[in-house]
């Protein structure tokens, strides 16, 4: 189960009403706390299922200062991680590939065999695997073979004989 931060809105407002004098506005214009006060008098973690069901989240979401339901999920102190597609986070072989390189760098169990140079040929190959060639060619036939784009020509300009039935 995963850990969730929820927001408990009747004790939002009680803290708001005690500590008037500590609110102050920030960018967004909303009124908020001192980091500290607002973790200690509004905030509450719990945990539940990444879908739960009603239930689960009834039992999961009562406040542990006022024990109300009036929550709100809040992403305020999590950990947060993205991935970048085609860094080698998203697919397999690039998966393979960053872990090949790890292992070659930091904890080759062949270390003792490997000639020199060997390690970085090999990093080097891994490197290479994943990357597109963008300045790939394609050739379409030998410009000194004349011969090809005549009987292509022939084979244009003469018209297809028409079938008598």
């Amino acid at each position: 189960m995963a850990n969730y931060n929820y927001e408990c809105i009747i004790c939002k407002k009680k803290a708001f009403k005690k500590h008037a004098e500590l609110l102050r506005t920030d960018t967004s214009g909303e009124k908020s706390l001192p980091n500290e006060m607002y973790e200690e008098l509004i905030l509450f973690e719990t945990s539940h299922p990444m879908k739960p069901t009603e239930r689960e989240l009834l039992e999961a979401t009562i406040c542990p200062r006022c024990g109300g339901h009036d929550c709100v999920k809040t992403l305020y102190g999590a950990s947060v991680h993205s991935y970048t597609k085609g860094y080698g986070w998203l697919d397999k072989k690039g998966v393979t590939r960053d872990r090949n390189r790890h292992k070659l760098a930091n904890d080759d169990p062949y270390a003792p065999y490997r000639t020199d140079g060997e390690v970085e040929y090999i990093d080097n190959n891994l490197k290479k695997e994943g990357q597109y060639n963008s300045k790939k060619k394609h050739y379409v036939g030998n410009k000194n073979n004349q011969e090809m784009d005549k009987a292509v020509e022939k084979a244009i300009s003469t018209p297809s004989p028409t079938i008598k039935k």
